[in-house]
């Protein structure tokens, strides 16, 4: 008794074809990069700006509480 062995299944008959080469790729990358570098800016400048007010209002605080006695 003989046993056929049959192709696997999913296999191409002929070998695909390479990929193009995207010209816009390194232009969208370039792009992307800069995105997220303003982004990283934008984050940075916002918690500067909120531990500034959380300083100057624990100053304040500071400042009150010692000039009420509640110290």
């Amino acid at each position: 008794m003989s046993v056929q062995v049959s192709p696997a299944l999913g296999e191409p008959s002929s070998p695909l074809p390479a990929p193009q080469a995207d010209s816009s790729f390194d232009a969208r990358w370039a792009a992307w990069i800069e995105r997220g570098r303003q982004h990283d800016l934008a984050v940075k400048r916002k918690l500067r700006i909120a531990l500034f007010a959380a300083v100057v209002a624990l100053l304040i605080a500071l400042v009150f509480g010692l000039a009420s006695g509640a110290l």
